[in-house]
């Protein structure tokens, strides 16, 4: 009914009046002048969530490191200067449903005590973005604009007594894929923050090269996420009695995603 339409619209008008827009205005997304799109909005919600502005360059690393940590590669990229944003916010719904399903498949194999070091290679490298790094030393304000920084890496999963006999379905792979795309060695080292505005972000410099490699990476993670997803729903209802058994299934998975 046209009455009950229009109830709705008064409703939603009063929720953004009282919820969103004091939350775009705490996250410092407007100040005097305010408009609705896409973006603000998204904003908003990533300030609800705790991921409002970075006043200073510690600030940036931590919430760009938190925002990782849960995989909201959306809310991350307000962290980055534009370049990289970009990428972090068109790879974010592709990452964060494979990361997550990496998580799932990782977490129930080694509760079970299945996984195996060629496991937690294979996996640790289609990872989009690995965890295993935090902050480091606050960062080092060089002038009013730049900052520099790092974060300290844990050692990633390497194969302790590589065989080459066991080691044949790993070829078969796609290598585009098993590369942790959204990260490489960007943040390996020194970082440069630089201030945009009253914002401090993590600058980090993409190259041509880099950008086609996410898109390859995106226009094939789907795959990779049914069949990982596939499986992950599968499991408890699978009775694995050995490594090597689960370790085979998860292999032909990927390998049946290339």
């Amino acid at each position: 009914m046209p009455e009950m339409r229009v109830s709705h619209l008064i409703i939603l008008a009063v929720l953004f009046a009282i919820v969103v827009f004091p939350l775009l205005v705490f996250g410092g997304i407007i100040g005097g002048f305010w408009f609705i799109t896409k973006e603000n909005m998204d904003k908003g919600v990533a300030a609800a969530k705790g991921y409002t502005t970075a006043r200073d360059p510690a600030q940036a690393m931590d919430k760009f490191r938190e925002a990782i940590h849960t995989r909201d590669y959306k809310s991350a990229s307000y962290y980055c200067t534009k370049n990289y944003a970009d990428m972090l916010r068109k790879s974010h719904d592709n990452a964060a449903d494979l990361g997550n399903t990496i998580d799932k498949i990782r977490d129930w194999g080694t509760s079970k005590g299945l996984m195996t070091d060629k496991l937690r290679v294979t996996l640790y490298a289609l990872d989009p973005f690995p965890k295993n790094f935090k902050s480091g030393p606050a960062p080092k304000q060089e002038g009013e604009n730049k900052a520099y920084g790092n974060y300290v890496w844990e050692v990633g999963h390497t194969l302790e007594n590589p065989i080459v006999k066991n080691l044949e379905d790993m070829k078969l792979l796609d290598p585009r894929m098993f590369r942790n795309v959204l990260c490489v060695q960007a943040f390996a080292g020194k970082i440069q923050l630089v201030k945009a505005g009253e914002d401090w972000k993590i600058d980090v410099t993409t190259t041509p090269l880099w950008e086609t490699e996410v898109s390859y990476f995106n226009d094939r993670c789907k795959t990779y996420q049914t069949g990982m997803h596939g499986m992950w729903k599968d499991l408890n209802n699978e009775r694995y009695d050995t490594k090597g058994a689960f370790e085979r299934d998860i292999m032909a998975t990927l390998i049946a995603a290339k």
